[in-house]
């Protein structure tokens, strides 16, 4: 088995992905299936996107972590992750 894990981010964003092969083709995000995380099809087939178009649909497991951070009024030197 092999892991992948890459951090991603941008301005007070954050995203941490981790790809398990080979795989069954479980997608999760924040701990929620990629189908129950996406309200409409459009961004669900955006998400898949890269793993469809590139048929690595069921060789991978994906997990993916991500994090809004956001300053707190009080205190302006402290980051708070808001999930």
């Amino acid at each position: 088995m092999k892991v992948y894990s890459a951090t991603g981010r941008r301005k007070t964003a954050v995203a941490r992905v981790r790809l398990i092969a080979p795989g069954s083709g479980k997608f999760v995000i924040n701990k929620k299936e990629v189908m129950n995380y996406f309200d409409n099809e459009i961004n669900r087939r955006e998400a898949l996107k890269p793993i469809t178009v590139t048929d690595h649909t069921d060789q991978f497991e994906i997990s993916l972590i991500l994090l809004l951070l956001y300053m707190v009024e009080e205190n302006r030197d402290k980051w708070v992750p808001s999930v």
